[in-house]
């Protein structure tokens, strides 16, 4: 038994502002696939002012999984490969080739991005210099110092992360879960942009 779990979201980009008066299109197509994997970009699009063509507000890119449905364990050799169909109404031959290009830049850019993220997985991390140790302590002593003031004389010269998180409880119902038991990505997604707003 075979399931599609989402692995993650990718190089979402918000290009025009949304209309909230308006109707939001969504068009999800598959833009390259792997042994397990697939690609899946999301267009969402509006009609312009005029009401007479689209126009592309927001993309996104997901990729989704084959995983055995007891074990959670990706599957390989499940995914045909992706490949040009004939032309046919509103998906013209041009506008596949465009998608595949297009597919074929951003996983240019994801992996540019995942040699230089600095994740302790990766080759590119290493231990901090001792001068990059030196800077930081003195930040820290810098930002200790100015904590221990009254609240008058300190000078607000940092800000610290917890005095911008939020945090929000909910009960999760049966109907928020997916197939595996666990809470929907896109409701946390949801939730987040809610709370941050």
């Amino acid at each position: 038994n075979i399931s599609f779990v989402t692995a993650g979201h990718f190089n979402s980009r918000k290009l025009k502002r949304t209309d909230i008066g308006k109707d939001v299109i969504l068009r999800s197509y598959p833009t390259q696939t792997g042994s397990a994997s697939m690609e899946i970009r999301t267009d969402v699009v509006q009609l312009n002012d005029e009401g007479d063509s689209e126009q592309l507000v927001n993309v996104c890119y997901t990729t989704m999984v084959a995983v055995d449905t007891k074990t959670l364990r990706p599957i390989k050799n499940v995914i045909p490969s992706l490949i040009l169909n004939d032309a046919r109404e509103g998906d013209s031959n041009e506008r596949q080739v465009m998608r595949m290009d297009m597919a074929k830049q951003h996983n240019k850019t994801r992996k540019e991005r995942m040699a230089s993220s600095m994740q302790l997985s990766h080759n590119i991390s290493h231990p901090p210099t001792a001068a990059e140790m030196e800077a930081f302590h003195l930040l820290y002593r810098r930002r200790h110092q100015n904590y221990l003031l009254p609240s008058e004389e300190r000078q607000c010269t940092s800000q610290l992360v917890s005095d911008h998180t939020y945090r929000s409880s909910l009960v999760v119902y049966p109907e928020r879960r997916n197939v595996h038991g666990k809470l929907f990505g896109g409701f946390v997604v949801e939730k987040s942009h809610a709370i941050a707003q």
